[in-house]
């Protein structure tokens, strides 16, 4: 296998030039490697971080300035893991808000229990309204219950309720969900893109581009990591059968 390093797709290289140097088939596994992004009141504050960032800094074995009282946002496995790693990294006292109920919450339970056994509070149905800061420095958050996450078709469509609550905060950490960076795609080209996730066939993992497959997270809901391998093994199959193999 030859390994060529700081390469950027999109730039260094593309998907044409990668098939003009004869190369008969192209696997994107590109992840999603960047925190989503959402439009709240106060998210630009210096003391609100966001979850996958959070953990990459602190795996980098980066400094991270942790107040007292941090509330993460969000429900799944990211939320956890930031609200874990925020507690062994200093923080007194953390809380984890998430639109799901307690039945719904989409990380794994296995990992909810560990959370709460180590002093994470689970704040179930409640979304962010805004965050409240005084003198550029977080004092509190404004929360409100979510009544139904889901429609009736399945899709994520939050609907929320009059009761609020406003809870003391010195820190929040968004995790929301992941993002991946496709701008590599360009506009209008033949790999088709539907809220942030590349479209491929669900047999084989091609794309609309001939030649080009992907799979892993940049192209489904985020899972664990053995969804990922089993994408790649599953495309790497279909990639060795059009290439004439059995």
């Amino acid at each position: 296998v030859e390994f060529k390093p700081n390469q950027t797709l999109g730039q260094d290289f593309t998907l044409e030039s990668l098939r003009q140097n004869g190369c008969d088939a192209v696997f994107l596994g590109v992840g999603a490697q960047f925190s989503r992004r959402i439009p709240l009141e106060g998210c630009n504050l210096p003391d609100v971080l966001w979850g996958v960032d959070f953990l990459r800094q602190v795996a980098r074995g980066e400094k991270v300035r942790l107040k007292d009282n941090v509330v993460v946002i969000g429900g799944g496995n990211v939320a956890v893991d930031a609200a874990l790693t925020a507690l062994r990294c200093g923080a007194q006292a953390v809380s984890m808000a998430c639109l799901e109920s307690e039945e719904e919450l989409p990380a794994s339970a296995w990992k909810i229990e560990s959370a709460e056994a180590e002093g994470v509070k689970i704040l179930p149905s409640w979304g962010p309204e805004r965050i409240i800061s005084e003198n550029g420095r977080i004092t509190s958050l404004d929360l409100v219950e979510c009544t139904c996450v889901f429609d009736e078709y399945g899709n994520f469509c939050p609907q929320f309720g009059g009761r609020k609550e406003c809870i003391l905060v010195d820190q929040v950490i968004l995790a929301v969900g992941q993002a991946s960076e496709l701008s590599f795609l360009g506009q209008g080209g033949p790999i088709q893109v539907k809220r942030g996730l590349i479209l491929v066939n669900a047999e084989n993992f091609e794309t609309g581009m001939q030649g080009v497959y992907a799979g892993g997270d940049v192209t489904q809901a985020r899972g664990a990591i053995i969804h990922a391998i089993a994408a790649g093994r599953q495309a790497a199959a279909a990639i060795d059968k059009a290439l004439g193999g059995d």
